[in-house]
């Protein structure tokens, strides 16, 4: 990895009062879930919304209630979330778990996973590299469900292609070789080499990308930067909703169901 000046770093951060964070993994409980049995039976299909909220900047200066209930969806990915600040204001009754990369004005910013299941195990993790200027990590977090996993993603955005692949080969290491797997989050892909090597990566694990009805997915320099993918599901829906008021990311709503074992009737 490239040196780096780790005075230039708390100059840098000093000046905006930034403040990186461990990676470590936060977790909180809804009231409405507190009296449920610690592991539910998975449904037949499951509901999933992806989304980079921008920090809940839009929302918050825009002050309009979200278009849709978060409580409709048994999974979701956030990236950019704000604690705080989402734990007050954006209301789902299942658990939560985040993991900050940097804290600003009181507010952590970072990757998190909303679910009316409970994982097995989640894994929280610190990119190497940092984005340029603020010197801030991105993250990425696994959380390991006894049926299938899901890893949801935020990719370094402002770094050379090299520096950017070495972190997403680290994701797609950890990526099993047979379990049912969801593979989502924002990849910051606004280039043809990007693009190209993330569907290539994924084609290698037999990770399929989801094709949405309606593309209506945030591009930056005309390419999506947010994906979907997945192995070991059926997909049912797809959509992406237009919510420009909201964040400078649209969110996106998939339906997939698990595949039946070889072995089950």
């Amino acid at each position: 990895m490239a040196s780096q000046s780790y005075f230039a770093e708390d100059f840098v951060r000093g000046i905006f009062s930034i403040a990186v964070e461990k990676p470590l993994l936060y977790e909180h409980q809804g009231e409405s879930h507190k009296s449920q049995v610690k592991e539910r039976a998975l449904s037949q299909k499951l509901s999933l919304l992806v989304w980079n909220i921008h920090k809940g900047e839009m929302v918050k200066v825009n002050k309009k209630p979200l278009p849709f209930s978060l409580s409709a969806y048994d999974l979701i990915a956030l990236q950019e979330d704000a604690w705080p600040w989402s734990l007050k204001n954006l209301k789902y009754p299942g658990l939560r778990y985040f993991v900050p990369t940097f804290q600003l004005e009181g507010q952590k910013t970072g990757t998190s996973l909303y679910s009316k299941y409970r994982p097995h195990k989640v894994e929280v993790f610190h990119t190497q590299y940092a984005e340029p200027f603020i010197i801030t990590p991105k993250s990425f977090l696994i959380a390991h469900f006894k049926e299938f996993d899901l890893l949801n993603v935020h990719s370094l955005n402002f770094v050379s292609f090299e520096e950017w692949h070495h972190e997403l080969k680290r994701v797609f290491k950890k990526i099993s070789k047979d379990r049912p797997t969801m593979l989502l989050g924002d990849f910051n892909t606004w280039d043809e080499e990007r693009t190209k090597t993330l569907k290539g990566l994924a084609k290698e694990r037999g990770l399929q990308e989801i094709v949405f009805k309606k593309d209506l997915r945030s591009q930056v320099l005309g390419r999506p930067v947010d994906f979907v993918f997945a192995r070991g599901f059926i997909l049912r829906d797809a959509n992406v909703f237009n919510f420009p008021d909201y964040s400078d990311h649209n969110p996106m709503e998939v339906v997939l169901q698990l595949k039946e074992n070889k072995g089950s009737n």
